[in-house]
């Protein structure tokens, strides 16, 4: 993947191929998602953190995947590929969703479809996804499904320990 646009707290990522497999989207956000928390965890180690009110609140901080699939327009702007169109309206409306947990992974029904298709979906027979639709403005009822990511606990350290 790569990234479009660095966007406050968020970096929007994308692909114009879609060679991956369901498994490879999933693995690949399994990973971002240890990795962060690892990060997160070299800097929120009690001995070594700093006292600041930004350092505090590190342990706020969490992921959320947002995983669509559409027909978008994209141009270069600074050596950067800028996205444009109603599909990407549509994914930064779906961040404002009624998911009530703080860390996960959402699927548009367009992209569950799209690999439904190719079957390419072997890893959803492991997984419960949860059911959901929205209201989103100007888009109507947006139906997806999301898979809320583990719970982590700083237990030392060196570990993480996902609960």
């Amino acid at each position: 993947m790569s990234v479009s646009e660095l966007e406050g707290d968020a970096v929007l990522f994308y692909s114009l191929h879609d060679h991956s497999s369901l498994n490879n989207v999933i693995e690949q956000c399994e990973n971002m998602y240890i990795r962060f928390h690892e990060k997160l965890n070299e800097f929120t180690i009690d001995d070594q953190r700093c006292k600041c009110g930004s350092c505090q609140l590190l342990l706020n901080l969490g992921l959320k995947f947002f995983i669509h699939y559409g027909t978008i327009g994209s141009l270069m702007v600074k050596g950067f590929c800028k996205l444009y169109g109603s599909e990407i309206i549509l994914v930064h409306r779906l961040m404002k969703n009624s998911i009530p947990v703080h860390e996960y992974i959402l699927f548009t029904q367009d992209f569950l479809n799209v690999y439904a298709e190719r079957k390419h979906h072997s890893k959803l027979n492991d997984i419960d996804l949860i059911i959901r639709k929205d209201t989103i403005s100007g888009f109507g009822d947006i139906s997806y499904k999301y898979l809320a990511m583990p719970n982590i606990l700083i237990s030392d350290k060196k570990n993480i320990t996902y609960i």
